[in-house]
This record gives structure tokens, C-alpha cells and sequence, in this order.
């Protein structure tokens, strides 16, 4: 039999609620083979078992819809998941469903960030009584700040917010409004808020992006068109050099010895124990090509970069490996309608350089999805989220080989008028490959229309006369309604769900599971609801 393709629809089983905090590698997969079959493999084991209560991967875990624009989006290694809004700032359970843990008003919430792997949030909101920013640093579990700080007479760029993976730093860059704009580094202790230091650029020009190493020792920025790197303990300036253009595009490795930026090309550079060395350019593969973002893993192994065009009517996306200018695949996304610009708006990659997450605008027809995750092996996307609307931020964090991942942006195009907000969690597990024989013909289910908005009709091929029991479950493995449960003559049948639990309740917008059981087979269908 066929081996599994590359582009599998991976589900998580677990034997319970209480096994949502386990590990990855000891939950067991569920994988669609292209000729139907399902196989059920312990991660790392190859070992084989039968079908038990299962948790969604490779999908959306849930989606948070409200009225006002979310602006960044952040996601811990406790599960959490943070977002702030012009509503204000919020935390989320990533394995929930998607109602905030808490929530807290502010006067514009307009920046956040996270660190992958320490407990520790970050928010600077805009405040006009000081006509500047409130920095405060969160965990996850209280809406009580740990600690805040007042910054007067200044403005907060977008992405310009990060906390150190280790936890021990808290960079804040600003525009202060002194010698026509000068663009300013507060560097803080991560558990205190103790001020380290404080960088200052080049009066009269603008920061626009920010990145910081991994231990926090290091920060890069873009201000205008140069660049600076800077040691936080000393904010000592360790190298400055040119972007060639004012753009948003900036990238560091977590080990603080790759950078790269720049606008009609990507630039990169690399540390060779004395100073940043240029080590590569590219155009976007020809003239018209513009950076839009770019996200390094930890040592500079593997980076990916969003190009968009002035027509902004396409993206590129290209995977270097470190080794020059050529990388290893480029993506061409299918044309839009170019109606609205359509154009990279967010990037991150996972430490370990085994997948990439790059968001977008999006175009005003809908043709093409926001969110792309791409892995080192191929061009195609291995998975993608469609919205309604444009990503403004995105964030991931390496999780069992996979990635745990949030975006958010605005409910319609960022050029068109309206507001409205969309908070996306998803999940994407790691290639698996399944054994070369496979148990006896699959139960085959689909759904139409899917997305849906209230109803959908889930049809199941019964192959032989038999019981049948088709159940509606949340990606967090709840039971929410029994859809049919008898015997049923072979046949293709077809049932209706109204998007109701099994008390009549209507259940929000979201993904659910389909799960279609006969005597010795079963199928599952992912539905996403769209109220």
C-alpha cells in the first residue's frame, strides 16, 4: 500500500480532559491516508492501537470573534495565549475554548508580546493623560500586572514590544517626542520591571521594528533605514549598518548572530566574532518583488521571508537554509483580485527551524487564507487558516515536532472600512508515517456547505448494512450532540446538524468534529461554524 502523503490530516487521541497539559510525543495520532484508511500511531512509537476519545490537531482550536481590532497576539509555553485589543488586553487557555481566562480594559490596547518558552507576558498601551505608554508584565493565571511602568511623551511603533525566551528581559522600543523624534530602547529586568538600561538612536529617525536574542543579551531595531544592534546590560551599541530602505521587515536568530532586513531586497547578515559580516541578498526572484517580513529559527539555519508586489496582488515566500542566496523553495500564492493590498503582515518560526508561520492582509474577494505554515521540505503550505478578514500579528512556538500557534488582525480587510476583531489558536503536528498495511476499507463521511452558518449536512457512504452513530464533539474531546445512532441499510446517508448542543443551546462560532462510527470503521470530518 501507498506510504502517507505529506499533507495528512493529523488528530491528537487523548484518553481524557485531564491529558490535555501531557506532552505531545505521548499522545497518540490519528492519520488519513489518501485512500481513505485511518491509522492510529503512538507518536515516536509506530506502535498501532485502536480509536479512543480523540483531541483535534492540525487545525484550528478555536476562534474569538469581538468588536474591536486586535493588534498583537502572543503565545506562552504554559498553554497560554495573550491578545491585546482596542477593547484591552486578554488571556487565553490554548486547549480551551476560547473564552478568556481574563480580561481587562484599557484605553487602547495596542501592543503585546510573549516569550516561547517563559511564563511571561508583556503589554504597552497607549495612555493619554501622559501622552505615552503603561509597560506592564503578566503571567498567565492573574489580571494583576507583576509589575507597571509609566512612560511619558512618546509613541509606540507597532512590533516593537518583546520579552527574552529566558524570561530576563523586557525591551520596550519608543519614539520619544524630543530632537524631532529619537528613537529610544528601555531595557527592563523580566520579574521586576527594573530599568537595565536605555538606548538612544539618531534624533529625527523613526523605529519600526524590534527583535531580541533568546538569553535577552542582545537587541536588534530598525530605525528608518538603519540598523543597530545593542547590548542590553551596557546598552552599548555592538553594530549599525543599512537596511538600504525604510521597511517593517526585520529578523534575529535567537542566538543574536543572524540579522536581516530590507525592502526591494532581503539583506542578511551574519556575526563573525567582531562584527555583523553581509552574507547574502535576494530580490524577491526578480525586480517589482518587495520584503514584506522575515522570521529566523534559533542559529540562523533556517529563515523564511513574505514578499508582495506593488500591484499587491500576490505573495512569494521563499526558505533559506544559511548557506546563500538561493533558497531552498519559493512559494507563489494564487493570484487575488488585488482589489485590497495583499501583503506579509507577520512572521515567526519555531527555535528547532522545522516550520514557519507568515500572516497576511489578505484580499478583499477572500481567494487566498492569512495564515501560512511551511516546513523546510517543500513549497506547499502544510497547513493554512482562511479569515475573514487581515492578520495584523502572529505568533508560534515548537511543540512534539509540531507548532502551537495564534494570529488576530481586523474582521474584514485592512483596507476596508469596518471594525470588528478575530483571535485564531491552532495546532500543527509533525509529518507521521504510517505502517505499509492498513486495516479493511474506511467509512467515508463529507460535509456541505463547510464553513456553515447554522446548518450543515454530514453524508456517510455506508459500505454494508449496520449500525451507524454520528456525534458532534469540541476539539477539546467534549461530547456536544448525538446527530444519529441506529441501524442503517448500505448506502450513502444523510443527516443534519442545526449547530446545536444536545440541551438546543446554539454553540458559538468555531471548529468542531464530526465522528462517524460503524461496527468496526469510523470517519471524522473537521466543521467550522461561522455565525
Amino acid at each position: 500500500m501507498r506510504r502517507s502523503i505529506s499533507l495528512t490530516l493529523i488528530l491528537c487521541l487523548l484518553l481524557g480532559f485531564s491529558n490535555l497539559a501531557m506532552s505531545l510525543e505521548s499522545r497518540r495520532v490519528l492519520e488519513h491516508r489518501e485512500d481513505g484508511a485511518f491509522l492510529v500511531n503512538e507518536l515516536g512509537t509506530g506502535e498501532v492501537s485502536s480509536p479512543a476519545d480523540f483531541y483535534l490537531r492540525d487545525s484550528v482550536l478555536w476562534s474569538f470573534n469581538q468588536g474591536d481590532i486586535f493588534y498583537s497576539t502572543a503565545i506562552g509555553n504554559d498553554a497560554a495565549v495573550f491578545a491585546g485589543s482596542n477593547a484591552g488586553l486578554a488571556m487565553y487557555d490554548l486547549y480551551g475554548d476560547g473564552t478568556p481566562i481574563w480580561n481587562q480594559a484599557t484605553d487602547t490596547g495596542y501592543a503585546t508580546a510573549g516569550a516561547k518558552m517563559a511564563d511571561l507576558f508583556a503589554s504597552a498601551v497607549e495612555n493619554e493623560a501622559i501622552s505615552g505608554a503603561i509597560l506592564s508584565a503578566w503571567n498567565a493565571t492573574s489580571s494583576t500586572p507583576l509589575w507597571t511602568k509609566e512612560i511619558p511623551g512618546c509613541a509606540i511603533p507597532a512590533e516593537c514590544l518583546r520579552i527574552s525566551d529566558d524570561g530576563s528581559r523586557v525591551v520596550l522600543g519608543l519614539n520619544l517626542a524630543t530632537g524631532g523624534g529619537t528613537p529610544t530602547v528601555f531595557v527592563f529586568e523580566g520579574s521586576t520591571g527594573d530599568l537595565i538600561s536605555t538606548y538612544e538612536g539618531d534624533a529625527g529617525t523613526y523605529i519600526r521594528a524590534l527583535e531580541i536574542s533568546d538569553d535577552g543579551s542582545l537587541v536588534a531595531i530598525r530605525a528608518s533605514s538603519v540598523l543597530h544592534v545593542v547590548e542590553t546590560e551596557t546598552a552599548t551599541l555592538r553594530w549599525t549598518g543599512s537596511a538600504g530602505a525604510s521597511s517593517d521587515g526585520l529578523a534575529f536568530s535567537g542566538d543574536g548572530e543572524w540579522i536581516a532586513s530590507g525592502w526591494t531586497f532581503l539583506l542578511v547578515w551574519h556575526w563573525d566574532g567582531s562584527s555583523y559580516q553581509f552574507a547574502y541578498s535576494n530580490n524577491g526572484g526578480g525586480t517589482g518583488w518587495y520584503l514584506g517580513r522575515c522570521a529566523f529559527d534559533y542559529d540562523g539555519n533556517a529563515l523564511i521571508a513574505g514578499f508582495y508586489t506593488t500591484s499587491y496582488n500576490q505573495l512569494k515566500v521563499m526558505w533559506f537554509d544559511g548557506s546563500g542566496s538561493t533558497p531552498i523553495w519559493t512559494y507563489n500564492s494564487p493570484l487575488s483580485n488585488g482589489v485590497y493590498q495583499e501583503i506579509p503582515s507577520a512572521a515567526d518560526m519555531a527555535s528547532d527551524g522545522q516550520m514557519g508561520l507568515l500572516g497576511s492582509w489578505g484580499d478583499a474577494a477572500g481567494l487566498n487564507p492569512e495564515v501560512h505554515v511551511f516546513g523546510p521540505a517543500n513549497s506547499d503550505p502544510i497547513y493554512t487558516v482562511d479569515t475573514p478578514g487581515s492578520v495584523f500579528s502572529a505568533a508560534c512556538r515548537e511543540s512534539g515536532g509540531g507548532i502551537v500557534g495564534s494570529s488576530c488582525g481586523k474582521g474584514v480587510h485592512a483596507n476596508e472600512f469596518g471594525s470588528g476583531g478575530d483571535l485564531y489558536a491552532f495546532e500543527v503536528g509533525p509529518p507521521t508515517q504510517a505502517p505499509e498495511e492498513i486495516p479493511g476499507p474506511a467509512l467515508h463521511m463529507s460535509a456541505f456547505p463547510n464553513p456553515f452558518n447554522p446548518k450543515v449536512t454530514l453524508s456517510v457512504d455506508l459500505s454494508e448494512d449496520g449500525p451507524l452513530l454520528l456525534e458532534i464533539y469540541s476539539p477539546d474531546g467534549r461530547k456536544l450532540r448525538e446527530v444519529a445512532n441506529g441501524d442503517y441499510s448500505a448506502g450513502l446517508r444523510s443527516f443534519q446538524w442545526d449547530g446545536k448542543n444536545t440541551a438546543g443551546q446554539d454553540l458559538p462560532s468555531g471548529v468542531y468534529l464530526a465522528r462517524a462510527k460503524s461496527a468496526d470503521r469510523e470517519a471524522m470530518e473537521k466543521l467550522v461554524m461561522l455565525r
